[in-house]
Order: structure tokens, then sequence, then C-alpha cells
């Protein structure tokens, strides 16, 4: 098991001021993270998600490392630090970490990321929220920043709960919750090849979205 303690408390204060919410729901999804990645063996832990995606939660973990050292840390405090995963740099920082090499290592990766965390609670705890740093030719708050981590965690949580229903079945938002029995689907590939018994009454459309029209105005810029 993960050690929860490492992540925060994994529940976001109801009635908390502005930074304990902010702080709280960063602490969620780290912990939300970490629990989709507990119990599994060191082949399981690097079943990819439906082809053709190759994410993986250790790739996750290693991004959410990359992305947590960028804007914690260069950003925040202007750190001089290299990717730790050979990362592509961007004009917003490192980005990336998905790939995983063949001796990737999801303990190093765990490692690591536990230790970004450790860093940006540090950095976080010396400055308030409307503190702003140099950021593309402008400023940028603390409070920006986490935002945008919650974001960004937020949308890769999602993608773990996929990839963690791939690997056993495990759902929510505490992959120890929920079980449902996996069999084999008709797709080959051995242990990478299944998926999830529905319980009876589940419908293919539980999950299926809306099309949407694509907006007719101009897209935000993506920050990962």
């Amino acid at each position: 098991m993960v050690g929860r303690d490492v992540y925060g408390s994994g529940d976001a204060a109801l009635n908390g001021d502005e930074r304990t919410t902010s702080v709280g729901w960063l602490d969620f999804y780290r912990a939300t993270l970490a629990a989709k990645c507990e119990g599994l063996t060191d082949e399981q832990v690097r079943i990819a998600s439906v082809e053709p995606s190759e994410m993986t939660l250790p790739g996750l973990v290693q991004h959410a490392a990359e992305v947590g050292r960028n804007w914690f840390r260069r950003v925040l405090t202007g750190e001089k630090l290299p990717a730790i995963f050979g990362s592509t740099p961007h004009p917003e920082g490192h980005d990336g970490g998905f790939e995983l090499s063949p001796d990737s290592s999801y303990r190093t990766a765990i490692a690591i990321w536990q230790d970004e965390i450790g860093h940006a609670r540090a950095n976080i705890a010396e400055h308030q929220l409307d503190d702003t740093s140099p950021f593309m030719g402008t400023e940028v708050t603390l409070r920006w920043i986490f935002l945008h981590m919650i974001a960004e965690y937020a949308r890769h949580s999602g993608h773990a709960d996929l990839i963690r229903e791939r690997i056993d079945g495990r759902t929510g938002s505490d992959s120890r919750d929920q079980t449902l029995p996996v069999r084999p689907l008709p797709m080959g590939g051995g242990v990478s090849a299944v998926g999830p018994i529905r319980p009876r009454g589940w419908h293919s459309t539980a999950r299926r979205r809306p099309t949407r029209p694509s907006p007719s105005g101009p897209r935000l810029r993506q920050f990962s």
C-alpha cells in the first residue's frame, strides 16, 4: 500500500478558506492517483489503456512528478531544474513523462513523485495565493497554479480510473472500495485484454457522452 500520509488526508474541507480548500482538493486528487496504483503487481501496473493509447499508471505518476516540479519549483520559485524523465521542453516548462522505458521502475517513479510533493509543500508554505512569479513574459499567481494543478490531476485521475478498471475491474475514487470480477475479452493479448463483468442492468450507454458541436470561438491554450 502507498503511504497515504504523503499525499494528505484525501478529504477537502467543505467550509474552509480559499487556501485550505485549494490544498484539500489537490491532496484529494493526489490520494486518488495513489489509490489507483495500490495493490497491483509489477506486471499489472504496466498494462496500458485501450489502444491506440499507451498511457499507463506509472506514466501518469511520472507525469504528475514532472508537472509538479515545473509549476511548484521552476515557475513558483525560479529553481533551475532539469526534466526528470527526459521530457520535451515547452515554452510553459517541461511536460510529458508519460513514456516508459524497458527499465522504468514504478517504485522509483512513486519515490520521485513523493519527493516532488514534499518540495511543493515546502514552497507553497512560503507563498501567499496572490504572490506572483514570472511566466512567459507575464506574471502568474500561486492561486492560478493551484487551480491549474487541480485541473491537471482531475483530468488524469479520470484516465487512471479507466486504466485501473481495465486491469482488474476496480473503480471509484478509492480503488480498494469497489471490485468487480474480471474476464478476458474477445480481443486477444492475454492479461492486457482484461475487462470487468458488468452488473446486471448496466448498459453500455451509461458512459456514453453526448456529441457536442465544436465551439465557434477561440480555444484556450492548453498548459500541461
